[in-house]
């Protein structure tokens, strides 16, 4: 995907110019005045995550550029970083000329009636413009929950090919040391960080625009395995990485205790703490977890090294997706689900 922002305004403004043309009554500045509006929406949302947002987001342009009669609006031009922590159940927002206005739980239904006004509306990962009364959608271009706010969706997308291109089947040059053997059934000793390093370099050049940043420190001196810090909006991500399998020791002589379930689960509650901190140490940033599973599992490993695995064997847990008990992605706003990446090994 990696669709630039100026490519959605595009496409946006292309796919969407007609209605919006028609339905303001032929306005021959409505052009200008939609551009200028995408603008502000997109600025707004370098400050502002909507998918982490339980509400209605309205953001309007009058069509001869005056000032809504809304009473005492918040000017917040200069200082766009309380975007991060508005948690109202309403938000409208108007641009007028080089001021941005804020006003908070107002009623929306009698704002979005006045005539004469382009408004973009958001609610529930869906997001439509507004004008004299005709609803006009906005079909999703990156899958994102909004068209203007593709950060998330950029990386999202990048893990999952990672998934497919690199883990799958070991393809990444890096990822493929950290076997212990050619069949791929047991991992080296120790082998977190050749799959750091594998997931931090496909991420840097995948990515454009973000600084990957592995083992990045906490004010409490923890450490989250890899932190993606985008370098034009306050967005970061923090991703912790577990594997679950064998390894051998270091002389690749002897199995160690097998990685579980109990793994991934424990690294959940692990990215929980590390979001808990983030949140402490930069409040003015917005951010989201992400879990990854490096998934080697083997059935039938015993105490003897074997050289060969069968299919049946080898690809047992393929699809053995993990359940957690504490479902933080459907009760945390900012904890995505856990990816899980199952790594084929080589099969007689």
């Amino acid at each position: 995907m990696n669709l630039e922002q100026p490519t959605i305004n595009k496409a946006m403004t292309n796919n969407y110019m007609l209605e919006i043309y028609k339905a303001s009554n032929d306005n021959q500045n409505i052009s200008d005045i939609t551009l200028e509006l995408v603008k502000t929406i997109t600025d707004i949302y370098q400050y502002f995550e909507p998918s982490h947002f339980k509400g209605d987001i309205v953001i309007f342009s009058t069509l001869d550029d005056s000032v809504f009669s809304l009473p005492n609006p918040e000017k917040i031009h200069f200082n766009k970083n309380i975007l991060v922590t508005l948690q109202p159940k309403t938000i409208i927002i108007q641009k007028v000329n080089n001021e941005i206005l804020l006003w908070k739980n107002k009623n929306i239904k009698t704002v979005m009636e006045k005539k004469n006004i382009l408004f973009y509306h958001y609610k529930d990962e869906k997001e439509c413009f507004y004008i004299n009364n005709k609803k006009i959608h906005i079909e999703s271009l990156t899958g994102s929950p909004s068209n203007f706010s593709i950060y998330y969706s950029e990386l999202e997308e990048a893990l999952r090919n990672y998934s497919l291109e690199k883990i799958f089947n070991s393809s990444c040059e890096h990822f493929n040391t950290a076997w212990a053997d050619k069949k791929r059934i047991y991992f080296k000793n120790k082998p977190e960080e050749i799959m750091h390093l594998s997931l931090k370099e496909y991420l840097s050049s995948t990515l454009r625009g973000v600084e990957v940043s592995p083992e990045f420190n906490f004010k409490t001196k923890k450490q989250v395995d890899i932190r993606v810090k985008w370098g034009i909006a306050n967005r970061s991500a923090h991703i912790e990485i577990k594997w679950l399998g064998v390894s051998l020791d270091e002389k690749n002589r002897k199995i160690s205790t097998p990685n579980t379930k109990v793994r991934a689960i424990a690294g959940a509650k692990q990215l929980k703490e590390y979001l808990d901190f983030a949140a402490s140490d930069s409040p003015g940033i917005i951010t989201k977890g992400y879990l990854i599973i490096i998934d080697g599992r083997r059935k039938g490993i015993n105490k003897q090294i074997i050289k060969i695995i069968s299919e049946e064997n080898g690809l047992f847990y393929e699809s053995d997706e993990i359940i957690y008990p504490d479902n933080y992605s459907e009760t945390i706003h900012n904890f995505q689900p856990p990816l899980r990446m199952f790594a084929r090994p080589i099969c007689q």
